[in-house]
């Protein structure tokens, strides 16, 4: 078995982060150093590459709109399509009971029938060649705040996810930044919101020099209405108005 990663705890002693998983099945710690030494040797080969001047259909703003709709209903049909078939791909990848197609249609107010969905479902895995085994920025979140979160920290967790989502929906900062700096880039700023550090980082962006660009409204202002409304919750400690409040 791999050597296991170590972290310093805030007592300055080593920690094995997979520690508590021993005993859990489906954490696979006999293989997890492996796997993730293979996310990290593949994950370039898979990234998006700049596609938004071949298409005509949208642009880098609406891209936004339609990665926050998986939260929130999008008003194009055919790009809808996309979007719930594209969810409903990951879900049978992703859970152990993935929803019904009939699920996904209510969802959509059933403004499609079955066979459209199962039709651009299968267009999907075709263009995709059913390769669908790719290291995401969500593979390298779970292990990052494994390693960064001891003991365990409810808020920086939620902010984390909150920083991954609002990252994804950017298409400059996906296109240019590999999965792993993406979700490193976010459990750092996170880790950084909770001890205060960033007040001296908003201090520095606010300054004319620096285009005051933390001055700018808040994300819950702009493109990401349904990430700002699903952190705002209690059961996520609030973090969006955390984040605005810097």
């Amino acid at each position: 078995m791999e050597e296991k990663l170590l972290v310093d705890s805030p007592t300055n002693q080593e920690y094995v982060i997979d520690a508590a998983d021993v005993d859990n099945h489906l954490a696979a710690v006999e293989y997890v150093e492996d796997l993730y030494k293979f996310y990290k040797l593949t994950e370039d080969e898979h990234r998006p590459r700049d596609y938004m001047d071949s298409q005509p259909e949208i642009n880098a703003r609406v891209r936004a709109i339609l990665v926050d709709w998986l939260i929130e209903a999008h008003k194009r049909r055919e790009l809808q399509l996309l979007c719930i078939s594209s969810m409903l791909i990951a879900c049978k990848y992703e859970e152990i009971w993935a929803p019904e197609v009939s699920d996904i249609l209510t969802i959509t107010d059933n403004a499609y029938v079955r066979d459209q969905i199962l039709v651009m479902e299968k267009a999907i895995l075709g263009k995709l060649e059913r390769y669908l085994t790719v290291p995401t920025p969500y593979v390298f979140l779970v292990r990052y705040i494994k390693a960064a979160v001891v003991p365990s920290d409810q808020e920086m967790e939620n902010m984390t996810f909150f920083l991954a989502e609002l990252g994804l929906m950017n298409y400059t900062t996906v296109m240019s930044y590999c999965p792993s700096k993406l979700a490193a880039s976010a459990v750092y700023a996170a880790r950084s919101a909770a001890e205060n550090k960033l007040k001296a980082v908003y201090r520095k962006f606010s300054s004319p020099d620096r285009g005051v660009v933390a001055l700018l409204p808040p994300a819950g202002d702009q493109l990401a209405p349904s990430k700002y409304r699903k952190f705002c919750k209690q059961d996520c400690e609030c973090v969006s108005e955390i984040m605005s409040a810097f």
